[in-house]
């Protein structure tokens, strides 16, 4: 027997179980499975059906998930944080941007999604960056999502809509 942590979104397995976070996408890893090894291996896949799961040295062939993909900065957002020495950001899974305040990471960030097919982006706010709703909604109108405040709303906003924000984003130290 053998104990393994599998990642909930792309199912990949690590038969390290000290590590916490996958190391493709960056999920938290379930809690550790025991699993058979060996001759058993066969059993397991058939027993638990977790794509990419494997105790073996070979991991059976599987589809690429979104997570996968390249994950490409999108120059506009990039320049615009650039503007200010007291933003940050990084890329996560779908090429959505998080921008957090140098300092204050993970008490509140602007998630923005690139459309280009929209030629605009997709905005939502968490934590503290949330006491920007309300100057969002004079710039862009309502929120699209649901209709209880401050749980998955979010805007869809131009280039120039979206540089304000960021700005006045900046200035919330």
């Amino acid at each position: 027997m053998t104990l393994i942590k599998v990642c909930p979104t792309c199912f990949r397995g690590y038969p390290d179980v000290s590590l916490n976070y996958c190391i493709d996408d960056g999920s938290e890893l379930s809690e550790p499975l025991t699993v058979p090894t060996g001759a058993d291996e066969q059993e397991v896949q058939t027993a638990i059906r977790i794509p990419g799961v494997s105790t073996g040295t070979v991991e059976p062939p599987r589809r690429k998930t979104r997570n996968e993909y390249k994950k490409e900065t999108d120059p506009f957002i990039d320049a615009s944080v650039r503007k200010h020495k007291s933003l940050a950001f990084h890329v996560n899974s779908g090429n959505e941007h998080c921008v957090e305040i140098v300092g204050r990471e993970n008490q509140g960030s602007l998630w923005v999604r690139p459309r280009p097919r929209k030629n605009d982006y997709r905005l939502q706010t968490t934590g503290q960056a949330q006491r920007l709703d309300k100057y969002i909604e004079e710039l862009c109108g309502p929120s699209v999502g649901s209709a209880k405040p401050q749980v998955y709303q979010h805007w869809y906003v131009s280039a120039a809509n979206l540089e304000k924000v960021m700005d006045r984003f900046a200035t919330l130290i």
